[in-house]
């Protein structure tokens, strides 16, 4: 991709991420009011719902949760193993398990959903529930492969990732996500780009925006671009996988954090300080241990960068604001001098028409005098001819 157009795609992008990252009330209002609604089910006409139904209802207000709350999806996975234990159902009591093992897992607190798992005997497990307990551990493998700084260590999670993705292989169709996921994975991981980037369409072209798996695939889709050095492309689709998440009201999210990374690493520290201060009100909202290690370091980075920039704007505004005010003095003197010359100038301009008025008075004057010149030049030569007539005749 030119980097011209990769630069319009990315600033389209960031421009309808930030409009709906100023939507979050709103989302968060349809978020709250779905949750009223079934909670309004369980004191329906005040009446007492058998167990199995509160059971149901609560497994809806887990999925509702899961991503929004962490304390509140805990509580009712609690709520839900005590009726199961009631019951005495031991599907319910595993499925009970596996969500507490998977929520634990998925908020970074991996030993105690391995301890968890640990006490599930696969024998009781039917295939769904199986898929479950091999897609945790793939969780916790997943993630620990990813957050470990030793070579070993990766590649010791990375290989147990493998026997969980090998044992559930067998358990799911070829068209379904975990497989198709697995597939591109393993082509991620052998550096067969293109091919991964194929197979993550398909999954793409299945998922609707503001979906848990949008959001999903849209974060692995920039990891692959992350792996290829396509830096716009990653961000397109770290802000991609953003709206969907606050679109959806997940609070328990990974990608806006990691595009404040990004924006940080270019330099775009105004931007990469509002992402990152999203990410860490959503952090302290769903509770999420993981996501406050994920953002401790870059949050920690991008605040004192941004207080070094304020103080730098700061201090460039006070400088800004001495030159304004000694231009404003400059200017404030030079209208003084301005005025002063006007005056001057009108000073002069009056005593330069007092002179012409004199001028022009002197000027009849001589009009004047000059006309009665010329009226004793005409009339004395007369007087002189009459004068020597009467001297003649007499």
């Amino acid at each position: 991709m030119p980097p011209a157009f990769a630069d319009n795609v990315s600033d389209s992008i960031f421009d309808q991420l930030e409009k709906i990252m100023s939507n979050r009330h709103i989302y968060n209002q349809e978020k709250e009011s779905k949750l009223l609604g079934l909670k309004a089910l369980l004191t329906y006409d005040s009446k007492q719902l058998p167990l199995e139904e509160q059971y149901q209802i609560h497994n809806k207000l887990i999925e509702e949760y899961w991503p929004y709350s962490f304390d509140s999806t805990l509580s009712y996975i609690n709520r839900n193993a005590a009726i199961a234990l009631e019951l005495n159902n031991l599907k319910w009591i595993n499925k009970c398990n596996l969500n507490l093992a998977l929520l634990l897992a998925s908020s970074g607190r991996y030993k105690e959903a391995q301890d968890i798992l640990k006490t599930i005997d696969k024998v009781y497990l039917d295939t769904k529930l199986t898929i479950d307990y091999f897609n945790c551990y793939r969780k916790i493998y997943s993630d620990l492969d990813y957050f470990a700084l030793q070579l070993e260590s990766r590649k010791e999670y990375g290989y147990l990732y493998e026997v969980y993705t090998d044992s559930i292989a067998p358990l799911i169709k070829e068209d379904e996500d975990d497989y198709l996921y697995a597939q591109e994975w393993q082509l991620l991981d052998e550096g067969r780009f293109d091919e991964c980037l194929m197979i993550n369409s398909l999954r793409l072209s299945k998922a609707e925006m503001a979906s848990e798996k949008y959001s999903y695939i849209t974060f692995q889709r920039s990891m692959i671009y992350e792996q290829m050095g396509d830096i716009p492309m990653e961000e397109k689709y770290l802000a991609l996988s953003a709206i969907s998440d606050i679109k959806a009201s997940r609070k328990d999210n990974a990608s806006l954090a990691k595009l404040a990374l990004r924006t940080y690493e270019r330099e775009d520290i105004n931007r990469a300080y509002e992402y990152i201060k999203y990410s860490f009100e959503d952090a302290v909202f769903y509770n999420s241990k993981l996501r406050f290690v994920e953002i401790a370091n870059s949050f920690s980075l991008i605040m004192e960068s941004h207080e070094i920039q304020s103080e730098r704007q700061k201090k460039a505004l006070i400088v800004f604001t001495i030159i304004i005010s000694i231009l404003s003095l400059v200017l404030f003197a030079l209208l003084y001098f301005v005025y002063r010359q006007n005056k001057t100038l009108q000073k002069a301009k009056d005593e330069l028409h007092d002179v012409n008025e004199q001028y022009k008075a002197v000027n009849r004057s001589l009009e004047d005098t000059m006309t009665e010149l010329r009226l004793s030049f005409t009339i004395l030569p007369k007087l002189i001819i009459s004068k020597n007539y009467t001297l003649a005749t007499s």
